[in-house]
């Protein structure tokens, strides 16, 4: 079969992701009449989860409570509301797909699928509209909240709820929540152009019968199942098995603090707007560079990263939406899969070439994404950690969000933010494009991260873009990373050291003046020992009266071999005020380079500790314990 003119045209505008499927799809329509047709299953046939279904059934079974797979949708409608027909275009989606009505049940120790009757979407109603207007904002977003982190029973819980906020007679909020096992990303997509859709049709009081559906989710996964038990599986996992051996497990990214011996998902996210300017230029280098915005954008991640961590070896998971035949287009389900596309920074190499390895990696990484990601850790059999996830801990998408949503029958819709305040992996960047910019969303995880991490790395990144693509030519470790301000204040501010001191008076001189000024102050504390002032003077006077005995003064000497500890405080001060100099000696150092110090140094006295004199080779200094108790006064 021969692609029709048209598409052929358009294939470059594509995106990698939508270029492979093009291609899939082709290639499907040239294949034999039904080869790779989905086909309805009997009704008799248990229903198995699909491979993601059975990742996400196990997840909740560890921890039910969890939001952290919940998938809500809030949405602004201003506008004459009529919430009689909202109900039934919300349940006539829920009598199209059954997916909504689908419970997943244990039968003989294994998680299925059973379907039920259609029923009534359970829509809350709360009206704000008497309550001031000063408090609806803050009302409604703790509302919102609240309502995308209430868990889901997957054994008896309906998978499809909302709650409609009225704040005035003309403006209300909607916000529905479903469970990942039951939709994805694109199955917003659908669900919204059918709630248009059946809203309109029951304004106006007409109910037209939509066309049925091909198939069902529960299809798909029979189906899924039976095709991964063939050659399918085998193949595409050694394709995976290859392209990643010898990956590194753990993308080690600095950590505002040690990571968790088991994972945590407490989650936040910074964003960061970049500008027109640098959202075209990127748009044009793009295109220079036969690539698409998606590889330019994983590139300079991939780059930012790099210098982050100092790997050169680095893995970034993407998700892609997994619906590789024409019978799932409009299909609501869990079909999205991740990718883990592998990236490496040895040699150094331009941006330029850099761009080439990832835009090959991806498309080569697109042919082969029918493999579940759970099916390919599983045939990897890596090392498995609780503190971090197996293969992918950072994860990179973009959006295109270029068509502003639907109005709803004369209602202005616009989507809010939500958050379940809970992060999968340790980071994904989100880059939202709007046409007019582009907008990066950074997601950490906040055992990990402090949010000023978050922004700090969103700047490095929006820094590299523009070096990146005015001259993709340099080599990734000349690419900029500091903005003007964080170069300023990293070499100007910080090194701005300089401070006034007393040039008349001497270090003995300055303390002394300390201790008589606060002489019951705590002046060092080590370990559970805490020495004042007062006490550490007292010592430090002592010790010095008694090397000035032994000789010591003006251009003598003295050699200093003790570890961190009080005694080595009233050691140095103690060698300032008999008016000589010391020289440390580390007592790790190896024995013939602690003799060859002390005799460049030929210091009449090293003052040490019990423990360590063992560790000085023999000289004709005189050795001083300051642990053995003996008067630091010879003449008191």
């Amino acid at each position: 079969m021969v692609a029709p003119s048209s598409l052929l045209a358009r294939r470059a505008d594509l995106s990698d992701a939508k270029r492979a499927l093009l291609d899939k799809l082709l290639a499907d329509a040239a294949a034999p009449a039904g080869a790779l047709a989905i086909p309805r299953r009997a009704a008799a046939v248990p229903v198995p989860l699909s491979f993601s279904q059975q990742s996400l059934w196990f997840f909740h079974q560890l921890d039910p409570q969890s939001p952290l797979y919940h998938l809500p949708l809030a949405l602004r409608l201003a506008g004459r509301l009529d919430p009689v027909a909202l109900q039934r275009a919300l349940d006539a989606i829920v009598v199209r797909h059954e997916i909504f009505r689908t419970r997943y049940v244990v039968v003989d120790e294994s998680p299925r699928q059973e379907v039920d009757t259609p029923f009534v979407v359970t829509v809350r109603r709360i009206d704000f509209s008497t309550r001031p207007l000063i408090e609806h904002e803050s009302a409604v977003r703790v509302l919102i909240d609240e309502e995308c982190r209430r868990p889901f029973n997957l054994a008896r819980d309906p998978l499809l709820r909302g709650l409609l906020v009225q704040t005035t007679a003309s403006e209300h909020t909607l916000v529905l929540t479903t469970h990942h096992i039951a939709a994805d990303g694109w199955s917003w997509v659908i669900f919204f152009r059918e709630l248009v859709a059946g809203y309109a049709h029951a304004s106006a009081a007409t109910a037209p019968v939509p066309a049925a559906l091909p198939l069902h989710y529960g299809d798909f996964a029979l189906w899924q199942r039976q095709r991964l038990t063939g050659d399918t599986l085998p193949r595409e996992l050694a394709y995976w098995r290859a392209q990643l051996a010898g990956a590194p497990l753990l993308l080690e990214l600095p950590t505002d603090r040690p990571r968790p011996t088991i994972q945590t998902f407490r989650g936040a996210w910074e964003k960061r707007e970049l500008s027109s300017r640098l959202t075209a230029d990127l748009r044009a280098f793009s295109q220079s560079e036969n690539a698409t915005l998606f590889v330019t954008l994983l590139a300079a991640f991939n780059v930012l990263l790099h210098r982050c961590s100092g790997q050169t070896d680095l893995i970034i998971g993407t998700a892609v939406a997994g619906r590789t035949h024409v019978q799932l287009e409009e299909l609501i389900g869990c079909f999205v899969n991740t990718l883990p596309l592998r990236c490496n920074l040895t040699g150094d190499p331009t941006f330029r070439e850099l761009v080439a390895q990832v835009r090959a990696t991806s498309l080569a990484a697109l042919t082969h994404q029918e493999l579940p990601f759970e099916n390919l850790v599983a045939g990897l059999g890596p090392p498995r950690s609780p503190a971090y996830p197996p293969i992918v801990q950072v994860m990179f998408t973009l959006q295109d969000e270029r068509v502003a949503p639907a109005p709803l029958a004369g209602l202005i819709v616009t989507r809010l933010a939500t958050t379940t305040d809970t992060a999968k992996f340790d980071l994904s960047l989100m880059v939202s494009d709007t046409g007019a910019a582009l907008i990066a969303i950074l997601e950490y995880n906040c055992d990990l991260f402090d949010a000023g991490t978050a922004q700090r790395w969103l700047g490095h990144f929006e820094t590299l873009l523009a070096g990146l693509v005015v001259n993709p030519a340099r080599r990734v470790s000349e690419a900029p990373l500091l903005t003007a301000a964080e170069r300023s204040h990293l070499l100007q501010t910080w090194n701005a050291t300089a401070t006034d001191y007393p040039r008349d008076a001497t270090i003995p001189d300055l303390f002394a003046r300390q201790v008589a000024q606060r002489p019951g102050a705590i002046a060092v504390e080590c370990g559970p020992e805490r020495v004042t002032y007062q006490e550490l003077n007292d010592s430090a006077d002592a010790l010095a009266r008694r090397l000035r005995l032994l000789g010591v003064g003006p251009d003598v000497p003295v050699a200093l071999c003790l570890e961190r500890s009080v005694p080595a405080l009233v050691a140095l001060l103690g060698i300032l005020k008999a008016g000589g100099a010391y020289a440390a000696l580390d007592p790790g150092y190896p024995a013939e380079r602690l003799a060859l110090m002390l005799g460049e140094l030929r210091a009449p006295v090293v003052l040490t500790h019990t423990s360590l004199v063992a560790k000085l080779p023999a000289s004709a200094a005189q050795v001083i314990c300051l642990d053995e108790g003996e008067p630091m006064d010879p003449n008191p």
